[in-house]
């Protein structure tokens, strides 16, 4: 989705600048189809598995993904200098612009605070183990399949559906956009969206029964005569 919304971004501006100085630099921008919409969320009993078999450090990344919805980049930058011990939230930048403070589960205050006590303003996660390098996306994510097939869990899991599963809980638990929109940090309320899985079938049915008919369709009649 990224890479779609990047490519159109810079369609439109190489089309002002044809416009402007008569080019056809637009014409080169390759095609991006729109991404379906992925559905996958963590299920509790394989995220516990893949969480036995991982060290601290990879834990608590997890857990920033899955309790509080960040991002790979935003859950390795944090230190425990955007930690506010007294109201228990994270205070820092976002992707896009702007400042989220978002409340810290208690799973996770143990291990910021470990990470402080060693140096407030490093990387909680290399605080805690994990190794300095150029390219932590990377490392995370070797490890992060590494310890998914470990823990015989599902292999199309990735680490971006932990903060889908947190974006759609909350929705299902509070019917609330809004919230979901503060949790993920998007300007865009179509981006909040596109992280709601849909419903479970038997969830939705379980629903639906629960409410109350309004008309009874045993006792109604068919209308006898044909509207002219």
């Amino acid at each position: 989705m990224t890479i779609y919304q990047r490519r159109a971004s810079l369609k439109r501006f190489l089309q002002y600048i044809d416009h402007v100085y008569h080019t056809d630099h637009a014409l080169d921008v390759p095609k991006v189809s729109r991404p379906s919409q992925r559905t996958l969320i963590a299920q509790e009993d394989e995220l516990r598995r893949i969480l036995d078999v991982v060290p601290l450090w990879l834990k608590t990344f997890i857990l920033l993904c899955r309790l509080m919805g960040l991002r790979h980049g935003e859950a390795v930058e944090m230190t425990p200098a955007h930690y506010n011990p007294a109201e228990r939230t994270f205070a820092f930048k976002r992707k896009m612009g702007g400042t989220s403070h978002i409340p810290v589960p208690i799973e996770l205050q143990g291990a910021i605070e470990l990470a402080r006590s060693m140096d407030p303003h490093e990387s909680i996660l290399v605080s805690l183990g994990m190794k300095k390098t150029d390219d932590p996306r990377d490392l995370i994510g070797r490890r992060w399949r590494q310890a998914r097939k470990k823990a015989k869990a599902n292999p199309n899991l990735h680490i971006h559906d932990l903060r889908r599963t947190i974006a759609t809980e909350l929705y299902a638990h509070t019917k609330d956009l809004r919230a979901v929109q503060t949790l993920l940090g998007h300007r865009s309320m179509s981006s909040t969206i596109l992280y709601i899985a849909p419903m479970d079938p038997d969830k939705l049915r379980a629903l639906m029964e629960e409410l109350k008919p309004v008309y009874n369709l045993s006792t109604m009649k068919p209308p006898t005569e044909t509207p002219q």
